[in-house]
């Protein structure tokens, strides 16, 4: 599927010499048998892409997609996020510098972990979701809704942000493999 999305966006993008597209209109995403699932529509000024002019020298590593907006991560470490930003929240706006080794997007804010395990999240904070614990530093992290949620090395879950509904209070003496976190929950599997 990232395969299929990715060659659309290569395929739609402006040749280097056309400086006037730097953005997609409406154009489908295809599932894995090549029929239409979906559809991107730019009716927002605030949902244009960076110039592909400069996206396509680059290799992606990953591409995480949120409610409103994506963002990929190139080979290099740099993220690159596109897609609804209000000016106010930067959910669009990767910190200038940032080196990451994975990158995960949520509803309305996006975090990754640094090579050192160290998180990094920008974008809306109005649940203290873009706001990780002092001096943390995890394997695996994954944005919902209004949380964010993180494992340690050891599987032990770290959450913060909205802990309404509970989504930000794990299992305790639970480890896990692995995480994920969605608009108002979170789900794990449990270390055997």
């Amino acid at each position: 599927m990232v395969a299929c999305v990715l060659a659309a966006l290569l395929a739609l993008a402006p040749k280097p010499h056309d400086k006037t597209q730097n953005h997609l209109g409406p154009f489908v995403i295809a599932g894995d048998d090549g029929k239409p699932i979906g559809k991107i529509h730019n009716d927002h000024a605030s949902t244009t892409l960076p110039a592909f002019t400069d996206l396509l020298p680059i290799a992606i590593h990953t591409l995480s997609s949120g409610t409103q907006h994506n963002c990929a991560l190139a080979t290099t470490g740099a993220p690159t996020c596109w897609g609804y930003s209000w000016a106010a929240d930067g959910r669009s706006n990767p910190p200038a510098g940032l080196t990451l080794s994975t990158i995960t997007v949520g509803y309305q804010h996006s975090c990754g972990l640094q090579s050192n395990g160290a998180p990094s999240c920008w974008g809306s904070n109005s649940a203290g979701q873009s706001t990780p614990p002092a001096n943390s530093f995890y394997a695996t992290i994954t944005a919902g809704g209004a949380h964010t949620c993180a494992l340690e090395s050891n599987g032990t879950p770290q959450c913060w942000g909205s802990f309404t509904d509970g989504r930000t209070i794990p299992p305790t003496n639970t480890f896990f493999t692995s995480i994920d976190a969605g608009g108002s929950h979170t789900c794990g599997i449990e270390a055997s």
